[in-house]
């Protein structure tokens, strides 16, 4: 055989070579990026597992305080919280209407020495109108807080109440 022959058997081998290790680099970046989302996925359902798993503590842990939030609306349903003193407060509604495409809910606690509201988390119901939120370490702690107080406010929440409340529940 001669060399040039030699040259292109060579040169068809390494392209046919290269050829199957770009497909098996390309398998194997599909195999990584199928974990990869898995793993986010596994991930994703882990925390709300544990975030059940909290909130089911918070609900049943006789230490725990049920408030009611009463509506200012009639028509609006009761959203109903469970305060505990180390573990944090949960709070939940169903068939809550979801509050526009730029805004959103807001839980505020409310001070007993008449300081100004303490913004908290920001509320989504979900397409049903449900939620479940917890708030882990509240700024105020139960025994200073006189009532919970939601609003409706501008997407990404405010530092302070820009509306009337929709909900309110003394803390006792």
């Amino acid at each position: 055989m001669g060399r040039s022959r030699r040259a292109i058997v060579f040169s068809l081998y390494s392209a046919a070579n290269e050829r199957k290790l770009r497909d098996q680099v390309a398998e194997l970046q599909q195999q990584t990026a199928a974990q990869q989302a898995e793993r986010e996925k596994l991930e994703q359902q882990l925390l709300v597992a544990k975030t059940q798993a909290y909130e089911a503590m918070i609900w049943s842990d006789p230490k725990s305080i049920k408030i009611m939030l009463r509506p200012k609306d009639p028509k609006m349903p009761q959203l109903e919280a469970m305060w505990h003193p180390e573990m944090g407060l949960c709070i939940r509604g169903w068939n809550v209407p979801n509050p526009g495409e730029k805004r959103m809910l807001q839980l505020w606690l409310i001070p007993k020495k008449g300081g100004k509201p303490m913004p908290s988390m920001t509320l989504w119901p979900d397409a049903t109108g449900k939620f479940s939120e917890v708030v882990e370490h509240p700024q105020e702690a139960m025994s200073e807080t006189q009532a919970l107080a939601i609003t409706e406010e501008p997407m990404g929440g405010s530092p302070q109440p820009t509306s009337t409340p929709m909900w309110v529940g003394g803390v006792t």
